[in-house]
């Protein structure tokens, strides 16, 4: 009975011990209420982080976008460590297009993890390039008349948000058929950073669902990034002319489980000794 007795210590141990590790922290969270103010977002802090909005002045602080003059985006001051996995989740509603007729298809809202902070001043900003380049992101559109288009996930490089051509692929369709191809109106959009790998190895996982379903559909696996340099996380719009309501964002981070693992064997180890 005594090997059972250390046993069953051990594991409590190790249970005690690696829960609060495990155990996931909010960096940023913010629920927005549409429709409630026009005042910019743009130096407003969020509920939960210490940290301001950089954003162009087509989004307002109650989370609306509405008839922007061109594209433009919203951004956070982050950037991620070795060893973690983080979760970055948007939640949008009553996205319309579009001004844009003659390309509605090119209308989109995009969340990601990016290099650079928005302009207040600047509507070029939109995870292509100039201030803001999208490093591991998706867009969800507002239309497509073409009937050709998908909505999409992207790897940047050091220079450009959609790099083409690069290896690993760097832009590809939403793997969900229906997801893919359903635009406008609302989505829940998710991109997981993994960086337990260590510089070099960090991974992007894509993960999408519309407001009626209860669980997140992955939509693009996991896939290493072509450009490791992150200091933002944030929104973006594309184009001029559509509408559309941010309602939910945040950031979460939960470390590597090595060094729980480390705790557990070594109060194991001291439970040995004592006996």
């Amino acid at each position: 009975m005594q090997p059972a007795k250390i046993l069953s210590l051990a594991a409590i141990a190790i249970l005690s011990v690696s829960a609060p590790v495990h155990a996931t922290t909010v960096i940023y969270e913010q629920s927005f209420t549409p429709g409630s103010g026009t005042a910019a977002l743009n130096g407003t802090s969020l509920t939960t982080g210490a940290s301001n909005w950089v954003a162009a002045a087509a989004f307002e602080a109650d989370g609306d976008f509405n008839e922007p003059t061109a594209g433009s985006s919203a951004t956070l001051s982050f950037a991620p460590s070795d060893g973690f996995v983080y979760t970055l989740d948007a939640s949008i509603r009553n996205l319309t297009a579009t001004v844009n007729v003659g390309a509605p298809e090119n209308d989109w809202v995009a969340l990601g993890f990016a290099k650079g902070q928005s302009s207040a001043t600047s509507n070029s900003d939109r995870f292509i390039n100039n201030n803001v380049i999208g490093k591991a992101w998706m867009l969800f559109r507002g239309a497509d008349t073409t009937g050709t288009l998908d909505n999409f996930t992207h790897l940047g490089s050091a220079t450009s948000g959609n790099n083409s051509g690069a290896v690993p692929s760097t832009s590809a369709a939403w793997t969900d058929a229906t997801l893919a191809t359903t635009y406008g109106g609302g989505i829940d959009m998710r991109v997981v950073l993994d960086t337990t790998g260590g510089t070099g190895n960090w991974t992007a996982t894509w993960f999408a669902k519309l407001p009626a379903s209860g669980t997140f559909t992955e939509v693009r696996g996991a896939t290493a990034l072509a450009n490791e340099d992150i200091n933002s996380v944030g929104v973006a719009i594309s184009n001029p002319g559509f509408d559309g309501d941010l309602t939910y964002f945040s950031l979460t981070s939960i470390p590597e489980p090595t060094a729980a693992l480390l705790g557990g064997l070594g109060a194991l180890l001291l439970l040995r000794r004592r006996r």
